[in-house]
């Protein structure tokens, strides 16, 4: 059974006493409609740590998780203080509306009555699990073609590298993704929270401040 979507806030900064923390938590949810607000699409297969991606958005100052995310969430919604991103340092709180899609999904209709809305669309893989780059790259080749031009940015998250050995495994799988045609192309480990600043940031300038990158 889907969960269903929430909002929680995001901060780097230590953690409040509980009963201010509610407080704080409330009024950002109160005020969540009148902020800038954007739709992004978060797409892999099964196993690929989608909803742990997305789980880790909502906790990026925590410690590594212990177990993987085991709801499947179809939306969550993400409130994140800019002024806390490394690479964007501004005075301002946004909402990000995330959609998470199977790439598996047996026909187009079924993700894409949510992709002409999306401003940004993060395809994500297992590196340790050749056919889900191969699922990614392919979901994304027939979402540009059944779309209709300017086509969102796509990001290609290389997910897991907690669990190589060596800093050259998977090279094969890594370069096929690295050269797929998406604009960006980044490496992490949504579960160990190792990479995900850069991942996060990446998403939140190509959502709010096209054009803007971040220095790898």
């Amino acid at each position: 059974m889907d969960a269903y979507c929430e909002y929680i806030f995001i901060s780097r900064r230590e953690k409040k006493p509980q009963f201010e923390a509610n407080l704080r938590k409330r009024i950002v949810t109160r005020k969540a409609t009148r902020l800038r607000s954007e739709k992004i699409g978060v797409i892999g297969a099964e196993t690929t740590g989608r909803n742990t991606l997305v789980r880790r958005f909502l906790n990026m100052s925590e410690a590594p998780f212990e177990t993987p995310e085991d709801k499947r969430y179809k939306h969550r919604s993400v409130l994140v203080d800019l002024s806390e991103r490394p690479a964007i340092r501004q005075d301002e709180i946004v909402k990000l509306e995330v959609y998470i899609l199977n790439a598996r999904a047996r026909s187009y209709d079924e993700i894409g009555q949510f992709i002409p809305d999306l401003k940004t669309i993060a395809m994500i893989f297992d590196v340790t699990f050749e056919r889900t780059v191969n699922i990614a790259i392919s979901c994304m080749q027939r979402l540009r073609d059944q779309m209709h031009p300017p086509h969102p940015p796509f990001i290609m998250i290389c997910n897991k590298i907690d669990l190589l050995r060596t800093r050259n495994a998977c090279r094969d799988i890594r370069e096929r993704a690295r050269n797929s045609g998406a604009q960006q192309y980044y490496e992490c480990s949504a579960l160990m929270n190792m990479n995900m600043d850069s991942v996060l940031d990446a998403i939140l300038l190509s959502t709010f401040f096209p054009g803007r990158s971040v220095s790898q």
